[in-house]
């Protein structure tokens, strides 16, 4: 294939039937070299596809908020959609859209907010977030996200973060009594727009982003993401990975907001598509919410995908393919009784990892008609390589490591930043083998922190939580072990609910333990007193801990040691 391949021999080229072998793709190979005209060439034939051309210059200077709405501001087809339980659908135009966030861009400057300054956006996934993030974009702010779940959580990153101002909803109030002075009046804001301020231009190398990494294991340090990066990560997601076109619609209902937006926006709306946006509550009620619209490309979590299997949709056919992250449940004999059951055996199906604070899309691949794998590619346009498991400094020796991308678009300079992936190398492709740290759903899971929360609890007198790998390694469960001791009376269900409501509190129902286990029991301790966590983890995954926790005998001896070892709540375990 020639060098510079025009988008739709890009597509043909990763467009397979069911059992067609791959084959070398020689444009996505010249485009990992830095010294290639991949995205200059991918930016003239976006121009071409949209019929105008934009403000940004690739590797120059990016205008975010025109080449996101105002170049489509002509477009009949909708930016938005969403739905609504109240009042069904609802869509809004690209000018509408900007014209709601040049009205609160304009606010923000007359209340001092300048280019340059950190802005972090605390609101649900939704309209009203994506009217903040595009006047943010046109003010020239460095942006930020979190969500607004767990007060602890959100407090120990806005400390890290310590931005100049936040804009969120008055609901999430009460969780940033600490920063109320920081938090923008933007509700209800009515007006005209100011039609001489125009958008802000980055600069190539410019700071847009400093973004949490729900996939890092340092969940507190905001990660820098320069425009180069922000920008054509967009175009080449929407254009190569989700072969978007114009007036397409693009839903993906279910999968993790911190992974995926902004970059699933840049996505669709750099390319002048349409982002449908359900819940999943609203899908589990009524799955036929999928067939309202023609999906050119619909993202499948494993809930969206038990979902429909137990309630198919009715005319399943109107989209035209699917995608999964190969880190979300690998029980592949589901994945295929989902082909089966929905007929989609001649609907082109891939993988596709997101991870925001990185760039955006890390991995992809060949699509399949009516086969779901695990076989993955870096997606084009940046330098990869695989390095060792426990030294990501170092080259893999083998076909097994860490994947590892190059920190610039451009240029022969060479400084990888690792992920947690790791993948096999197979003929011409790779199999996503699973993450080198405990994650749920492609997502860090802390299990010290949630551990540390619950042992505060006054039943608790040891708390561990336990990893269990799943079906096929890529996904796990957690558990968690509650000792309480054997001295006193409780009651499970009120244990339970305490336990949930601690976590949801401090940082989260999505950190919530897939199954919890209380032991009347005092555990094992080290010599210094400490809780032996690796003997109690032990216990428990052989099944001894469970028939001791039934042993007269063995309650009687835990009990002993508790009165010896200490007070019944020891804090220092």
């Amino acid at each position: 294939m020639e060098k510079h391949a025009t988008l739709a021999l890009m597509k043909k080229s990763l467009d397979l039937e069911r059992f067609d072998p791959p084959e070398k793709i020689e444009w996505l190979e010249n485009s990992y070299d830095g010294e290639s005209d991949f995205w200059p060439e991918l930016c003239k034939q976006q121009d071409s596809l949209l019929g105008n051309t934009g403000k940004s210059r690739p590797f120059k200077q990016y205008d975010f908020f025109y080449d996101l709405i105002t170049r489509n501001c002509k477009r009949e087809t909708p930016a938005f959609i969403w739905y609504d339980p109240v009042n069904h659908w609802k869509k809004v135009s690209y000018q509408t859209l900007g014209e709601r966030a040049e009205l609160i861009s304009n606010h923000w400057r007359n209340s001092g907010v300048l280019p340059g300054v950190t802005l972090c956006i605390i609101k649900q996934f939704g309209i009203g977030y994506l009217e903040t993030l595009l006047a943010g974009l046109r003010t020239g702010v460095v942006l930020s996200f979190i969500m607004p779940e767990g007060k602890s959580l959100i407090d120990k990153k806005l400390e890290a973060l310590q931005p100049d101002y936040i804009s969120t909803d008055p609901m999430y109030h009460p969780l940033l009594s600490s920063w109320q002075e920081k938090i923008l009046i933007d509700e209800n804001i009515i007006g005209k727009i100011d039609t001489k301020i125009p958008s802000h231009t980055y600069m190539a190398g410019e700071v847009v982003a400093r973004l949490f990494d729900p996939m890092c294991q340092d969940m507190f340090t905001p990660k820098t993401v320069l425009s180069d990066l922000f920008y054509l990560s967009g175009i080449r997601d929407g254009l190569v990975g989700l072969g978007l076109s114009p007036g397409n619609i693009f839903a993906a209902p279910g999968f993790n907001t911190g992974l995926t937006q902004p970059s699933f926006i840049f996505s669709v709306l750099l390319n002048g598509a349409t982002y449908l946006h359900l819940s999943m509550k609203h899908i589990q009620k009524d799955p036929d919410l999928l067939t309202i619209y023609p999906l050119k490309v619909l993202g499948v979590i494993s809930a969206l995908r038990d979902i429909l299997i137990a309630s198919p949709a009715r005319r399943v056919r109107i989209w035209d393919s699917w995608f999964r992250d190969p880190s979300d449940a690998c029980d592949m004999h589901v994945w295929e009784l989902f082909i089966k059951k929905l007929e989609l055996t001649d609907i082109p199906a891939g993988c596709m990892m997101w991870n925001t604070a990185m760039g955006g899309c890390l991995l992809f691949s060949r699509k399949r008609r009516g086969q779901a794998l695990q076989n993955v590619t870096p997606m084009p346009g940046r330098k990869w390589q695989l390095a060792m498991t426990e030294d990501d400094t170092t080259q893999a020796l083998g076909d097994l490591g860490l994947f590892c991308v190059n920190a610039f678009l451009k240029g022969d300079e060479e400084s990888y930043l690792p992920t947690p992936c790791i993948l096999a190398q197979t003929y011409l492709e790779n199999l996503f083998v699973g993450f080198n740290l405990s994650t749920r759903k492609g997502m860090y899971y802390p299990k010290e922190l949630v551990a540390k929360i619950v042992q505060t609890m006054t039943v608790c007198c040891g708390t561990v939580v336990v990893e269990i790998l799943t079906l096929g390694g890529t996904a796990s469960k957690f558990h968690l072990l509650v000792f309480t001791g054997n001295g006193q009376t409780i009651d499970p269900a009120a244990v339970i609910k305490e336990i949930h409501q601690a976590i949801t509190s401090k940082i989260g129902k999505k950190f919530f333990v897939d199954d919890i286990r209380l032991f009347p029991l005092f555990p094992r301790r080290t010599e210094e007193n400490h809780m032996d966590e690796d003997w109690c983890v032990s216990q428990y995954l052989t099944g001894r801990l469970k028939s001791k926790s039934k042993n007269d005998l063995f309650l009687g001896l835990s009990r002993m040691r508790e009165l010896a070892l200490g007070p019944h709540n020891d804090k220092n375990n």
